[in-house]
């Protein structure tokens, strides 16, 4: 099941939501980090990127199709949801190495 109280949680505290006129697709994200990460896993997933999303508390990831995106997430995520405009991934637990 995708969603549930930790995608509510997630959703709640943006900021901006339920204000007049706000747009999600203008709004400036409030972790550039996490976004440059993020995108860079979706464009070009590797299990670097994979654990580092991972050990900031990262669990699914959100491609919209319309966007740059790889077709192959191999070993670091799972599909969860696949359709014409977006797919979720769920990031596989990372390897720890030695």
């Amino acid at each position: 099941r995708i969603g549930g109280p930790n995608l509510v949680s997630a959703v709640a505290n943006y900021g901006g939501l339920g204000e007049p006129g706000y747009n999600p697709l203008r709004s400036q994200f409030w972790d550039l980090e996490l976004l440059s990460l993020n995108d860079g896993f979706i464009t070009a997933p590797d299990a670097a990127a994979q654990r580092r999303l991972w050990d900031m508390g990262v669990r699914w990831v959100y491609v919209d199709k319309r966007l740059p995106h790889a077709n192959d997430f191999g070993r670091t995520a799972t599909e969860a949801l696949d359709n014409r405009l977006v797919r979720v991934l769920k990031l596989k637990e990372p390897t720890r190495s030695g």
